[in-house]
Parts: C-alpha cells; structure tokens; sequence
C-alpha cells in the first residue's frame, strides 16, 4: 500500500488559497432563538455577503434614528445636504473596528461636502460605550427599528453605503475589504 505525502509546496497553496478567500472578512447577522433580528449576536468569519441592487440609483430612506444622547433624529437631518458614506457596524465585529480604524484619519481631512456617519441596530447604551472605546471620531446613530438594515437587506457587517448629495444611493458595499481605500470609496462619488 502506498500512502501519499503531502508536500510543503501543497501546504503552502492551501494556506495562501485560504488566505485570499478569507480576504474579505465581515460579520454575519444572526437571528436567536425567537426568530428575530440580532446584529449585536454577530459572528466573526469570511462572508461576501449580498447586495440588493435593486437600491442603488433609489432616493436614501426618511426613517428615524437614535442619536447617542438617545433622541430621535430623523436621516433626512443627518444626510444634511451632503456626500455621505454610511458604515454600518456593530460592536461584536472585529471587521467593523478595523474598517473604523481606516476611516478615522480621513474624517478630519474630508471636505466640508462629504461626511462619514455610523449606524448600528444595537441599543444606545452599548453603541455609545463602543464609540467611546474605539475612540469614533464621526457621528453614529442607533437603527432600533432596523429600518435602515431592512431597507437594505444587511446581512453582513460591516456594509459601507454611498449617498450623494441629493440623497440617492451612489454604492453599496458590504463586508470589509482591505483591498479598498476610504479614498477609493470618495472616488466613486
């Protein structure tokens, strides 16, 4: 009988292989036990996650959000008028805290038409005690309806939405990719 080796040239083309799949990292979005909805829940692994299409060229929601003071906000007053990448987030997700990392440098360098803001359908209180953790230098709203989320279909943490000026949805990107720059996604405004 003739066993086979494996060789180190194999064991490297897997490791690189895994690597490149697991390139795009993101968080999943769970539903418990009950059926419902759990961002906070979310699990850490390689996923592309889906996009609904058919949102792009369509006019951004009117919901209603919570700021971190826990008051209502409706987006239209958020949007304020400019470009805005929105990065949805959670604080359970590792790939959401290095695409924070990523965008911090740029917030304060962005011209006075483009802003950043985060949305996350955790509660207030958790979302403000990871703001102040990661040290969230753009402003970040509560999504306690998921109205955002279900508009969107977000399944995957964390999904970077483009919205220009006029409010129409520019891109829709979900899971974290190094490969992309904060200016990049500028660019494509």
């Amino acid at each position: 009988m003739r066993t086979s080796k494996l060789r180190l040239p194999a064991i490297l083309s897997c490791i690189i292989l895994f690597g490149l799949i697991s390139s795009n990292l993101s968080c999943g979005r769970n539903k418990n036990n009950s059926g419902q909805k759990n961002g906070s829940a979310a699990k850490t692994e390689g996923q592309s996650g889906q996009v609904d299409a058919s949102r792009l060229s369509h006019p951004f929601p009117s919901v209603l959000l919570k700021n971190l003071e826990d008051r209502i906000v409706p987006s239209d007053q958020i949007l304020d008028g400019k470009n805005t990448v929105v990065l949805f987030i959670s604080p359970t997700c590792s790939p959401c805290s290095d695409e924070i990392k990523r965008w911090k440098p740029v917030v304060p360098t962005l011209p006075p038409s483009f802003q950043v803001i985060g949305v996350s359908a955790d509660p207030v209180a958790e979302l403000a005690l990871y703001v102040k953790e990661q040290q969230i230098n753009f402003p970040t709203y509560s999504d306690p309806s998921e109205a955002l989320i279900d508009y969107f279909k977000i399944s995957t943490y964390p999904t970077i939405v483009g919205v220009t000026q006029e409010r129409t949805v520019k891109f829709i990107r979900p899971g974290y990719s190094g490969s992309l720059t904060p200016s990049q996604y500028m660019q494509a405004f």
